[in-house]
C-alpha cells in the first residue's frame, strides 16, 4: 500500500490531519509546505522534490483512523 503524498502541482492551500477521531487537527500545514523539506514534521529527506514531482513519505502513525482535509476552492492533482 502506498503511504505517501505526491503531486506535480503543490499549492498554498491548507491541509489538515486529524488522527483517531480528534476534533481539532494535530497537523495543519500548507500543501506546498509539506514538500519544502523545512516544515515540521515534513522535513527532508522524507519530503522534498525529485523525479518529476513533490513527495512526502513521512510516517504518520495512528491507531484507528487518519482523516486528511484539504481546505481549497479548487482541487489540484495529487496521489
Amino acid at each position: 500500500m502506498h503511504r505517501g503524498i505526491w503531486t506535480p502541482t503543490p499549492t498554498d492551500d491548507t491541509i489538515a490531519f486529524f488522527f483517531d477521531g480528534e476534533k481539532e487537527p494535530r497537523i495543519e500545514v500548507t500543501f506546498r509546505g509539506i514538500f519544502s523539506g523545512r516544515e515540521k514534521p515534513f522535513e527532508a529527506p522524507l519530503s522534498g522534490y525529485g523525479a518529476g514531482g513533490f513527495y512526502s513519505y513521512l510516517p504518520l502513525p495512528f491507531e484507528k483512523s487518519c482523516k486528511v482535509l484539504a481546505k481549497t476552492e479548487k482541487i489540484q492533482f495529487y496521489q
